[in-house]
């Protein structure tokens, strides 16, 4: 599995933090995402030291930890289920991820959180799936 630390993957409105004196700054993502900060980024978000507590009292405190993403599935998952569920099983998915979510996650096109892989699993399995879901790759990377 594959490990990425790629600004380019945090999103615009995360908020960064600059507070070196922070007791929690090596478990903290906010502090690590600002010391990733490309140089051709200018501007972008980031709290007023000021403000904040140097312990795990912050208010903005957000663990630096990776998660295991999944991306895209194949269509031999769903020719794997009685066919009468085809239907049912792919509006229960779009209903709950939304249409174009839907198909940017079935496709690659989207990165798969932990939470959104059971719930996919979970409606498999609902449906009539008996085996292992398996996603088309997996790689570890940062919860923005």
């Amino acid at each position: 599995m594959e490990t990425t630390v790629n600004p380019i993957e945090m999103p615009a409105t995360f908020i960064c933090c600059m507070n070196n004196n922070c007791k929690m700054k090596d478990t903290c993502l906010r502090l690590f995402a600002s010391s990733i900060v490309p140089k051709n980024m200018e501007i972008f978000n980031v709290l007023n030291n000021k403000n904040l507590s140097n312990d795990a009292s912050c208010k903005y405190y957000k663990q630096k930890k990776t998660m295991k993403y999944a991306y895209g599935f194949s269509n031999d998952l769903f020719e794997s289920i009685p066919h009468k569920n085809y239907k049912p099983l792919l509006d229960t998915l779009i209903n709950y991820f939304g249409h174009t979510t839907y198909y940017n996650i079935k496709n690659g096109k989207r990165p798969i959180n932990e939470e959104e892989q059971n719930y996919i699993k979970q409606q498999f399995v609902a449906y009539g799936y008996d085996g292992d879901i398996v996603f088309e790759r997996y790689v570890e990377g940062y919860n923005w």
